[in-house]
């Protein structure tokens, strides 16, 4: 197998591997195995090698998904996935088939293979049959498995893919001044913050449901933490999100998912390992 075939497909496959992990760290490792399972090998007699290394990708991520799963029994706290840049993304991802953070988070409901199932679908546009192919699954599995996934995430016929630019300064105004009172009125009825520390920073060990719950947890993290930080707009995973620096040091990715009637949910990575992407968005950038 020639190094440069491969490295032609490593974004394609990067991609698929984090979208069905949520982790661009253990997408790294999915690919990078594949690839040395088969380096030198002949792989000639392969007729489709796009297919069958993507094949090799899914499957992969599948397995290690379902580790993932059964480590996070023992993880401290609420899990997020790892955000990535899509603004001024370094790292090989291809931007534009790269999930929403807002649906990472809500595929986590899903199990290893109703999730590849569902973003092979809904995300990439397979037929089902390409995906019965991929997943060594019956054509008639792969419906279910979908009708299936889309009865549990419950999402709405149209999804919001532009963000509510009014709502979005409004709450970079309030994190400006320092003015927490008016954060209370961005918020809709069932808001939600949630926070991932990994048990190695101080995180919020379970989600704050509800306007006033949510708002009252900001209102201590920007009185307590916050205030002493600066901090900078960017976009991860094709959302808005604030990084807040200790000095030089990332500290926080706070991601905004913001709906028509205002901010529906706010998620907070504090999770050191989980940052490691986003180090070279030095504070000092424009």
């Amino acid at each position: 197998m020639s190094h440069s075939d491969f490295e032609q497909y490593r974004p394609l496959l990067l991609t698929y591997a984090y979208n069905i992990l949520g982790s661009y760290i253990d997408a790294e490792d999915v690919v990078q195995d594949v690839f040395l399972r088969f380096l030198g090998k002949d792989v000639s007699a392969i007729e489709n090698r796009k297919s069958y290394w993507i094949r090799s990708v899914i499957n992969g991520a599948i397995n290690l998904k379902k580790k993932q799963l059964n480590s996070r029994m023992t993880y401290p706290g609420e899990w997020l996935p790892e955000p990535v840049d899509t603004l001024n993304t370094q790292q090989p991802l291809v931007k534009e088939e790269t999930l929403s953070y807002a649906l990472l988070v809500l595929l986590e409901r899903l199990n290893p293979v109703q999730r590849a199932v569902f973003i092979l679908k809904e995300a990439y546009g397979y037929a089902h049959k390409e995906i019965a192919d991929l997943l060594q699954i019956s054509v008639d599995a792969s419906k279910q498995v979908l009708t299936r996934s889309k009865k549990i995430l419950q999402l709405p016929a149209k999804q919001k893919n532009k963000v509510q630019k009014d709502w979005l300064e409004s709450y970079l105004e309030m994190m400006k001044t320092g003015d927490i009172e008016a954060l209370e009125h961005l918020l809709v009825t069932e808001a939600k913050v949630v926070s991932d520390g990994g048990g190695k920073v101080l995180a919020a060990l379970r989600p704050s449901i509800g306007r006033r719950a949510a708002f009252n947890l900001m209102r201590g993290l920007l009185a307590k933490y916050w205030k002493g930080l600066s901090h900078k707009l960017a976009e991860v995973n094709h959302q808005p999100a604030i990084l807040f620096y200790e000095g030089n040091r990332l500290a926080s990715c706070q991601i905004i998912d913001i709906e028509d009637d205002g901010i529906s949910n706010i998620y907070i990575v504090r999770n050191p390992d989980k940052l490691k992407t986003l180090k070279h968005l030095s504070h000092f950038q424009d």
